[in-house]
Formats: C-alpha cells, structure tokens, sequence
C-alpha cells in the first residue's frame, strides 16, 4: 500500500513489540487482566492520545475531527469510575509535521491493534461488560480498516520526501508511549 508504510511497519517492528508487552499483552492474552491494569491502560492511552491531539490541530490538512480518540477513553474510565489523570499536553512539543504524521500513524495502527484487544478484553471475567464495551478497544468498528486504508492514502500523499523523518516520528512515538505508560502508573 506504499513505501511509506512499509517502512514505518519494518523500522518500528522492534519498538512495537517492546511497547506491545509493556502494554500487559500477556495478561491480555491470558485473561489475567485487572482492573487496575486496565485502568493503567487507558491512562496511558488517554495522556497519549490527548497530547497527539493538541499536536495533530496544527497541521493544516490532517482529519482530526475524524481521528480523535480522547473521549473514547475518558468515557471508558468514566464507565469504570475513574478519573482521568492529567495528561502531559507537551509530549509533542517541537515536533515537526514529518514526525507528528510518523505518530499519527503509531495512534492509528492502535485502533488496529484495538480490535484485537477488544475481543482479549471479552474473555475478562474480572472487568465485567465494560471493558468489552470499550469505545477505545472499538474505535472505528466495522469501519476500522476503511479508516486505515484512507490514513494510509493520506499518509503516502504527504509522505513525499519525507519519509526519513516520518519514521524518525513514530519511533519516537512509540518511546513517548512507553513513557507515558511508566509516568502514569
């Protein structure tokens, strides 16, 4: 689907991974999720997210009205009654529109990813309806792979001469996202 994609998904397949199994994949995976974990997730999502957001509105053209993903997840914490933290809105501050576009792609290759964890997050006894009820987990729904095909379009349209930072972009992205994880803990 593009060269650009291609390489975002070869050079941060490492980074992925590492950010995959600090994210609980394993408790996940194996129904042994609790709810302060998952609680922890969409802190960490939410602080993410939300940071991306302020950073996303400054780029003239990208789709952000259509892309948020923020209140997905205060509503989640809300449904499990808890508050949502503070999120670090300079996370993304000084990054270029390259490297905002290369963690554009990290937050939506998430809702991907979040299909996936949708379905893990079912087999929870511990978290009840809720967590299978996820917004965030939901994300586009039937949508989703629509939407990541019309991300992909945008992406290879703006990609042009770009790509090294692009990818410098969602690498550092996926670092922020390890970071913020640990900070809201």
């Amino acid at each position: 689907m593009g060269e650009i994609l291609s390489q975002l998904k070869e050079q941060t397949r490492e980074l992925h991974e590492q950010t995959e199994q600090l994210f609980y994949t394993d408790a996940l995976k194996g129904g042994t999720l609790t709810t302060d974990q998952y609680k922890h997730l969409l802190q960490a999502h939410l602080a993410f997210h939300k940071a991306l957001e302020v950073a996303l509105s400054t780029i003239d053209n990208y789709p952000l009205e259509e892309r948020r993903k923020a209140a997905w997840i205060e509503a989640d914490l809300t449904a499990i009654q808890a508050s949502p933290k503070t999120a670090p809105s300079t996370v993304f501050e000084g990054w270029n529109t390259s490297e905002l576009l290369g963690a554009a792609y990290v937050a939506e290759g998430s809702m991907l990813g979040g299909q996936v964890i949708k379905r893990w997050l079912q087999a929870h006894p511990e978290l009840g309806t809720y967590a299978g009820e996820s917004k965030f987990y939901n994300g586009y729904g039937k949508n989703t792979g629509e939407r990541w095909k019309s991300f992909g379009t945008y992406l290879i349209t703006n990609a042009a001469g770009h790509e090294p930072a692009i990818v410098e972009g969602a690498k550092k992205a996926f670092k922020a996202y390890q970071a913020i994880f640990k900070a809201v803990a």
